[in-house]
């Protein structure tokens, strides 16, 4: 039976799931690979792309945490001293490993990134009403992530035209010998998910497609694709679309849901959830480019004691939504209120 405010196997109902979660993870991994190589967006898409979706997305974790009321009464102590926590931690790095600090930057994020794509799987289950600690559960936790994980391997043993942020941030080099072990490993444990969904005879039309999705995302976006625009909007859409529609979702008043920010209720609220984190991205990002990567505005001479400092800033707030969305988006009683699970 479908939960209140939703329809049983979808996160909202088949064409909300289609439009803003499905499409933009299968459509784009399908499209990354046609870019010829050396492809690259330039201004348009570091505007759309950059600004608009991955930074921005970064910040409308603020509707679900600062700006939530209940949220921030429930969560305060985390709320203030994360945030100081990962300041300290990225001085020290910046500044002690300054050659390494993307490198770190660049596997917290793989993993966040793996980790988002699980984490709706287990909304699926939970709208369908499947388990998501038997073995089923078990097994599709494993095989989403063996499947992104698979891509990065790939990537580590062959290279790619592009970098996850900046050139040589991954580690290296990777012996090719491991792929065909791990190809095996990640082909048994989706046929086992294959044989036990089907074995269960209960439907989960959304999370099952959010599977197909996310491996087309991956492989196309990873494994088959040739220019930096490619992986880009792959990985760019792939995650921060379906992020920002469940922010909206979940952060938004609802007649048979509970909670919701009180600030985005009303008339202009759509305008409100996109305006703030836009806002707060474009400032972001004008500052990197100020002061870090001085490739837009007009450059000027910037001390190099300020540059490492400055950078680990400015990471601070992508660091603090890695780590928040590990806590918000555990399905809880006051989470599963606001979904409509029940």
């Amino acid at each position: 039976m479908a939960a209140p405010g939703g329809q049983a196997g979808w996160l909202r109902s088949p064409a909300w799931d289609a439009a803003f979660l499905l499409a933009p993870l299968a459509l784009t991994g399908l499209l990354a690979p046609l870019f010829p190589a050396g492809t690259v967006g330039g201004l348009p898409a570091w505007l759309l792309l950059v600004v608009a979706i991955d930074v921005a997305h970064v910040w409308s974790t603020l509707w679900r945490t600062w700006l939530d009321p209940a949220e921030r009464r429930r969560r305060v102590a985390l709320l203030w001293t994360l945030p100081l926590a990962v300041l300290l931690a990225t001085l020290a790095t910046a500044t002690l490993t300054p050659v390494r600090f993307w490198t770190v930057l660049a596997y917290i994020a793989i993993f966040h990134f793996i980790r988002q794509q699980l984490g709706f799987a287990m909304l699926y289950r939970a709208r369908a009403g499947l388990p998501g600690r038997d073995l089923g559960g078990r097994v599709e936790r494993a095989a989403i992530q063996a499947v992104c994980a698979l891509a990065v391997l790939i990537w580590h043993v062959d290279g790619r035209p592009f970098d996850w942020f900046v050139e040589g941030d991954f580690l290296g080099p990777t012996p090719g010998w491991l792929v065909w072990p791990a190809a095996v490993f990640t082909s048994a444990l989706v046929a086992t998910h294959v044989a036990l969904r089907v074995r269960s005879g209960r439907a989960n039309r959304g999370g099952d497609l959010w599977f197909v999705a996310t491996a087309i995302n991956w492989w196309g976006g990873i494994v088959l694709a040739r220019s930096d625009l490619g992986f880009t909007l792959a990985n760019v859409m792939g995650h921060g679309v379906p992020y920002l529609a469940l922010v909206w979702f979940s952060a938004r008043p609802h007649p048979d849901r509970a909670g919701g920010a009180p600030a985005l209720a009303g008339r202009w609220a759509a305008a409100l959830f996109a305006g703030v984190p836009l806002a707060l991205a474009f400032a972001e990002e004008l500052t990197w480019d100020l002061v870090v990567w001085q490739e837009r505005l007009p450059a000027f001479d910037v001390p190099d004691a300020i540059v490492p400092i400055a950078t680990a800033v400015l990471a601070v707030p992508q660091l603090t939504h890695y780590l928040l969305d590990g806590v918000i988006w555990k399905l809880d009683g006051p989470l599963r209120a606001r979904l409509g699970f029940g």
